[in-house]
């Protein structure tokens, strides 16, 4: 396989030889060039449609607006709130139930506040939208699977669901 600048990116033929340090060097060398980081260590916002800093979706902002639906949210006591800080390194890890509840019920509400009336100009609110949209789809098809009940209706709105899902990626 060859990419756009004529260089060979298909697999070694030794590919058995390849070890976990080889893919974890590479990945991090792909994540060296491709990463805008200013000297303080921060992604740049300058001349950047995505500008983010946390993960690969949300800028600083937007995760204080998570964080303040987190604290925020009245639900019902059964449902056990993620982390406040999540997203961060003192966070820790997400169990099971944790991201369930993540992705059913606090993502789907910040991110449809924050970007399906974004202020946002241009590339940028393309961006969001599109990236909510995806969003919508991939927790759509996860609620549908793991439902409890099943009929031929659930099975054709969750491979509705993934294909838009895969088409947008």
């Amino acid at each position: 396989m060859v990419d756009a600048k004529g260089k060979d990116t298909s697999l070694p033929l030794a590919v058995k030889a390849l070890k976990k340090v080889h893919i974890a060097e590479q990945l991090l060398n792909w994540c060296m060039k491709h990463s805008q980081t200013l000297d303080n260590g921060e992604r740049s916002e300058e001349n950047n449609p995505h500008p983010l800093q946390h993960g690969i979706a949300f800028t600083t902002k937007e995760m204080e607006v998570l964080w303040a639906d987190i604290e925020s949210l009245i639900k019902p006591s059964w449902i056990q709130s993620p982390p406040a800080a999540l997203g961060t390194p003192s966070c820790g890890k997400l169990k099971s139930n944790q991201w369930c509840i993540t992705g059913s019920l606090y993502l789907p509400m910040t991110l449809i506040c924050l970007w399906s009336n974004s202020t946002s100009e241009g590339t940028k609110l393309q961006h969001r939208q599109e990236l909510l949209q995806l969003t919508m789809h991939i927790l759509s098809a996860i609620v549908i699977a793991s439902s409890q009940v099943t009929s031929s209706q659930h099975a054709d709105k969750y491979m509705f669901h993934m294909l838009k899902y895969c088409k947008q990626l």
